[in-house]
C-alpha cells in the first residue's frame, strides 16, 4: 500500500494557502443578514435583465434590423412586456446591408401581447436620403402595421422641407401614405419649380 505525503515545503506552502483563505473568507465575507432585505414586491422585478443589449433581426439570411441597448428588462408576471429603460438604438438595413433608416430614443417598451411598441423622450429617425423625424412619443403597431403619434411631430426631408404636426400623425410602415394632424410648415421651392 503507497500513501501520499507531502514534503516540508508543500506542507508549509498548504497551510498559508489554508491560513489565508480563512482569514480572506473570515474577513472579506462577512454579511450582517439582519440587513439584507427582500425586494418590497417581488412580482415587480423583472424575470430577465440584460446590459449591453444587442439583437439582430433576420429575414432568411438576410440582416434587416439591429437594435442595441444598454440596458433591458423582460417582465413576464404581471403583465408581460419588454423595456429600454435607458433608451434603445434600431438600424435597418437595405438589401445590400447599409443601413438605410436609424431610430434613437432615450426610453422604449414593447407590450408583447398588444404587439405595440412605445418609443419616448427625443425620438430621432434619420433616413439615408438625408430626412429626419423628430418627436417625443412614438408608436409602432405591428398588428395594424402603423406609426403614430399624437405629440408634436417634425419632419424634415431631403430638400429642407418642414412639416409639423402639432397634434402628431399617422402612417403606414413605409412612409407612403401618413396624415399630419394640426399641420404647419416650411416648403423650399426651387426657381425650376415654380416656372
Amino acid at each position: 500500500m503507497k500513501t501520499f505525503t507531502l514534503n516540508n515545503k508543500a506542507t508549509s506552502i498548504l497551510k498559508w494557502l489554508l491560513l489565508s483563505f480563512t482569514i480572506v473568507f473570515s474577513f472579506g465575507c462577512k454579511t450582517d443578514l439582519s440587513k439584507i432585505k427582500p425586494p418590497e414586491d417581488i412580482k415587480n422585478l423583472p424575470q430577465l435583465s440584460i446590459t449591453n443589449f444587442k439583437a439582430s433581426y433576420k429575414m432568411g439570411s438576410s440582416l434587416k434590423a439591429q437594435a442595441s441597448a444598454p440596458i433591458m428588462n423582460k417582465y413576464t408576471l404581471q403583465k408581460s412586456y419588454t423595456e429600454f429603460p435607458k433608451g434603445v438604438e434600431v438600424k435597418f438595413y437595405d438589401d445590400n446591408y447599409v443601413v438605410s433608416t436609424s431610430l434613437n430614443c432615450k426610453y422604449a417598451i414593447n407590450y408583447t401581447l398588444q404587439e405595440l411598441w412605445k418609443f419616448s423622450d427625443t425620438v430621432i429617425i434619420n433616413s439615408v436620403e438625408g430626412g429626419t423625424l423628430k418627436t417625443q412619443e412614438l408608436y409602432f403597431d405591428q398588428k395594424n402595421e402603423k406609426i403614430y403619434s399624437v405629440k408634436f411631430v417634425e419632419v424634415t426631408d431631403p430638400t429642407g422641407t418642414v412639416i409639423r404636426g402639432k397634434g402628431g400623425f399617422e402612417s403606414n410602415y413605409d412612409f407612403t401614405i401618413y396624415e399630419f394632424k394640426n399641420v404647419d410648415g416650411l416648403i423650399t421651392f426651387f426657381q425650376d419649380e415654380i416656372e
